[in-house]
């Protein structure tokens, strides 16, 4: 480290410092908040210049540095699970997982780690047996019935086909699919019509054949 980063080292520790103690000064008695204010736009003038940048980056890569902090993780947990569990916290954290852009970029973020943490236990076999188990269940499956006869999920069914009607995708492989089988059934069709007409041909020419026997013996009696 070298005398300028030292000295903007040191002089950014002293207004740190300052500044708790103006605080806790003003908010002790209510006095001197202009100091306060002037010392709190110094320290940020500081921090905003190339040195001061490059001393609070060295401060905050040092080793001793970074265990305090994380000697720190259980404050910053209980903080942010304060927060979130608060009513004010509740409420705020309701309205933003209404936001269909959260919603998108929480699924998008989430849903590669998803597939990847369902492959792995598809593969399990100890997943496998529990979800045979599970399924195997008689109380379960009793479930499964009751919500295939249940009305919300016939409505449900009825509007996932409806919406799948409407899609332009799915018409156009539904249309093709239905070609196809045209095409297999004209194919078959002539197929059994060819062989049919075989078939006749060759009863004809026996036809033909036993005729033709008859005349010869008439012919020789």
């Amino acid at each position: 480290m070298d005398v300028k980063r030292a000295f903007f080292l040191i002089l950014l520790l002293l207004f740190m410092t300052g500044c708790t103690a103006l605080q806790n000064q003003g908010n002790s008695s209510g006095s001197e908040p202009q100091e306060f204010e002037n010392t709190k736009e110094m320290v940020i003038d500081v921090l905003k210049t190339e040195d001061g940048k490059a001393a609070l980056e060295e401060v905050l890569t040092d080793e001793d540095v970074q265990e305090s902090v994380l000697m720190e993780q259980d404050f910053v947990q209980d903080t942010v699970q304060t927060t979130l569990t608060s009513e004010d916290g509740e409420q705020y954290f309701q309205q933003v997982m209404q936001q269909p852009d959260f919603q998108q970029n929480v699924a998008k973020s989430m849903q590669q780690e998803n597939e990847a943490i369902l492959k792995r236990l598809m593969k399990d076999p100890e997943y496998q047996q529990m979800m045979m188990e599970v399924l195997q269940d008689p109380e379960m499956q009793q479930e499964h019935v009751k919500l295939l006869k249940s009305k919300t999920f016939r409505e449900e069914m009825q509007t996932a086909i409806e919406e799948a009607f409407d899609n332009p995708n799915f018409q156009q492989q539904l249309s093709d699919l239905m070609e196809e089988q045209q095409q297999q059934g004209g194919g078959e069709s002539q197929e059994e019509s060819s062989g049919s007409d075989d078939s006749q041909e060759d009863s004809s020419q026996e036809d033909s054949e036993s005729s033709g026997s008859g005349d010869n013996g008439g012919g020789g009696g």
